[in-house]
């Protein structure tokens, strides 16, 4: 099947547990360290922050906020009604759930109920539309790999479980970043594989106004679903 390229505007949310690298994933994408970050024993994010950036023509604003799973609290509604907010107000654009994950970290329940959250949310083929599973830490993969033959895809293969269902589901859209490298130096071909992730997408099933017809949920309501 031809690949499809997606309009000029696109929106990419950071998504996923506090303490995964969602503001320096942010960062890396901007070029500049434009959402905090630092070493905490909890969340840096506290509210939903927006900025542009543009790739060559395109206009891509990144969004970034509040973990949607809490060490402390569990699975957050306010952040998931967050990101409806953000659809409404931007119907006609693609919007990119950027799902991230620290590579080495095991999923857990929270993780399941994050997942389930989204798809009661947006609808059952949400991440197969708009998602994108992005693993943090990508220089301790490189280390814990660095004497074999394993490549990022075939451990990707290998895995089970939630992140295999979830790979599935986003029909093998997956990309491996290091947020470690200084702005100047920043992981360049991590960014040349989102870039052709994003472009993967069919731009009619990504919309804002998609999602929103596809949610199974009423605006303001996710909280009695948890």
């Amino acid at each position: 099947m031809a690949m499809v390229k997606i309009p000029e505007k696109c929106t990419i949310h950071l998504l996923g547990k506090t303490g995964t690298g969602k503001s320096s994933t942010g960062n890396t994408i901007l070029g500049s360290k434009k959402f905090p970050c630092k070493s905490s024993t909890s969340a840096v994010t506290t509210r939903i922050q927006r900025e542009l950036v543009y790739f060559g023509a395109r206009e891509v604003m990144v969004v970034d906020g509040p973990g949607l799973v809490d060490l402390d609290t569990g699975v957050n509604p306010s952040c998931i009604n967050a990101v409806k907010r953000v659809i409404e107000e931007t119907k006609s654009i693609v919007h990119v759930f950027l799902m991230i994950w620290r590579y080495g970290d095991p999923f857990s329940p929270d993780d399941d109920a994050m997942l389930d959250a989204m798809r009661k949310t947006f609808g059952p083929s949400v991440f197969r539309n708009c998602g994108i599973i992005l693993m943090t830490c990508g220089d301790n993969f490189r280390a814990d790999t660095e004497d074999t033959d394993v490549t990022f895809n075939s451990w990707c293969k290998s895995q089970t479980g939630t992140f295999s269902k979830l790979l599935r589901e986003c029909q093998g859209r997956v990309v491996l970043m290091e947020n470690s490298r200084s702005m100047a130096n920043r992981d360049q071909e991590a960014l040349k594989s989102l870039v052709a992730q994003i472009d993967s997408l069919d731009p009619k099933l990504a919309t804002g106004e998609s999602l929103l017809n596809n949610r199974v949920l009423k605006f303001g309501t996710i909280s009695q679903q948890i």
